[in-house]
């Protein structure tokens, strides 16, 4: 805290509760989507007003330039305010990751593949939350086309280590996601037989693994393997809670990224695709569900 603006800073911080709240809000209700995204980006703005530092109210900015399209503006926000939310924050190497998705949206693969390498995963972190990160930037950027080569390695070696964690169906999912990446199919197997054991048990992870996580990460295994149907069979059957399993519409994309794609190939391939339900769209589209394989209406905030 910084001396002498003690009351601003917990001013901010409460403002900074509020954007964030109604952040989690918005992604749960459709019906408000526009008016919920304009007010978290005013309240996120008042923040920064009181408080520039405050790194979760950039990261929340973030959030509303990613659900809005506007990768464009994004990246000149962020860049122009790094100085505010990149050194020494908690949110630091998270809102990276933001900027790199703000470049893949434009197209500029090597411009996110580089920071991945400098931001994202330059120190090797053994952190959840940053081995998250990467295996979400790398995916993506393998579902782009681009080449991550020997990344996936290091990574899959990381994650390798929480095969038996039994903890968090969303750290599960990324994971799988770089045991797939890696080819490393002895971990995927593995952790595939720990979920299937896990589906048993009387707990919330043990729920979210049953409705979710073991469905989801076998549909990434058939994806990786070059099974298509089956991926898509197994994607689109997630049900409507599916973002139970926690993080945000950005994070989440991951799946729809992938059933997207699994979808092209099977387009190119001539193979009639399983059903995706009613009006042919995925349950993990479902209103409140997981994330958007298309971006959300241009909503105009007080964000510049």
């Amino acid at each position: 805290m910084r001396s002498g603006r003690r009351g601003r800073v917990l001013l901010a911080d409460d403002e900074d509760a509020i954007a964030l709240g109604l952040a989690r809000v918005l992604y749960q209700d459709n019906e408000r989507y526009d008016v919920l995204l304009a007010r978290t980006g005013e309240i996120a703005q008042q923040a920064l007003a009181l408080e520039p530092f405050d790194a979760r109210a950039h990261h929340v900015l973030a959030h509303v330039f990613e659900m809005t399209n506007r990768p464009e503006a994004g990246l000149r926000w962020m860049h122009q305010h790094v100085e505010y939310w990149a050194i020494e924050t908690v949110v630091a190497t998270h809102c990276w990751w933001h900027v790199a998705l703000f470049h893949l949206t434009e197209g500029q693969l090597e411009e996110a593949l580089a920071l991945n390498d400098r931001r994202v995963r330059v120190g090797h972190s053994t952190a959840i939350s940053d081995m998250i990160d990467a295996a979400a930037l790398l995916w993506r950027i393998h579902l782009c086309g681009g080449d991550v080569g020997a990344r996936w390695r290091e990574l899959a070696s990381a994650w390798g280590a929480h095969i038996g964690d039994g903890f968090c169906s969303f750290n599960d999912l990324h994971a799988m996601v770089s045991f797939v990446g890696a080819g490393d199919w002895d971990r995927a197997r593995r952790l595939e037989g720990e979920l299937a054991h896990r589906c048993a048990q009387r707990t919330r992870y043990g729920d979210t693994t049953r409705q979710v996580g073991l469905t989801a990460c076998r549909g990434l295994v058939a994806f990786g393997r070059g099974d298509h149907p089956r991926a898509i069979g197994l994607l689109t059957s997630l049900p409507a809670q599916a973002h139970r399993i926690g993080g945000s519409h950005a994070q989440r994309d991951l799946l729809n990224l992938t059933l997207s794609r699994a979808a092209d190939h099977v387009r190119r391939s001539g193979f009639k695709a399983p059903s995706t339900g009613p009006a042919g769209r995925s349950k993990t589209l479902a209103a409140g569900a997981g994330a958007r394989v298309h971006p959300g209406p241009a909503v105009q905030t007080a964000v510049p």
